[in-house]
């Protein structure tokens, strides 16, 4: 015979997974992510030099001096980019370094129904809402650090292989695709916030 209590338990044991999960991604958002060795931003002013060390050295064999100048100020912005993340705490990791995620403290289930909410194809609900809050932000803030070095990279490669159109044609499609996924992402994260922002207030629960 089945235990009546066993539903209370385990709706219990779901409240408290959400609950600590939500903690633990508070946690997340006010420190960031822990970097262990390179971040992602110093591994694409690092490969940003490279290029423009390349499109130098082209540059010095071709009567036109565009390859240096396009990559030398892509290769600026890399830097700066990193700069800034670096004095903002905006680092991001380039290898997993071992820290407990949010999401790992869910079950099977919560995890799915978190990947549904985080995407705006299903509503949070006020046991949820404020980890998709803080986790959707959390996202938003790491593209936001990353993307100035990104460009920055973008950019040196280009100078690099001004003389390439094959590599230029390459690298203006990988733009296009990255302004695409850019705007899809713009739309999934306000059908995320207007989602969280119908979740009544008084029925959110305080984690």
């Amino acid at each position: 015979m089945s235990d009546p209590r066993e539903p209370l338990l385990r709706e219990e044991h779901g409240a408290g997974n959400w609950a600590a999960a939500t903690q633990l991604a508070r946690v997340l958002v006010e420190r960031g992510p822990i970097v262990v060795g390179a971040s992602v931003q110093a591994g694409l002013a690092g490969l940003s030099i490279l290029f423009f060390a390349l499109g130098t050295s082209l540059a010095a064999l071709e009567p036109s001096p565009w390859q240096a100048i396009v990559s030398g100020a892509g290769c600026t912005v890399a830097l700066l980019g990193w700069l800034w993340a670096r004095r903002h705490d905006g680092l991001e990791p380039l290898l997993a370094s071992g820290e407990q995620t949010p999401a790992a403290l869910l079950d099977r289930d919560q995890r799915r129904a978190l990947r549904s909410q985080m995407r705006g194809r299903t509503a949070p609900t006020p046991q949820s809402v404020e980890l998709v809050d803080l986790l959707t932000r959390r996202q938003r803030a790491s593209a936001r650090n990353t993307w100035p070095t990104l460009i920055g990279f973008g950019v040196a490669l280009v100078g690099a292989n001004l003389t390439s159109g094959i590599l230029l044609l390459g690298f203006l499609g990988v733009g296009v695709f990255i302004a695409v996924v850019s705007w899809i992402g713009r739309r999934q994260w306000n059908r995320v916030r207007a989602a969280i922002s119908r979740v009544p207030r008084d029925r959110r629960e305080d984690g």
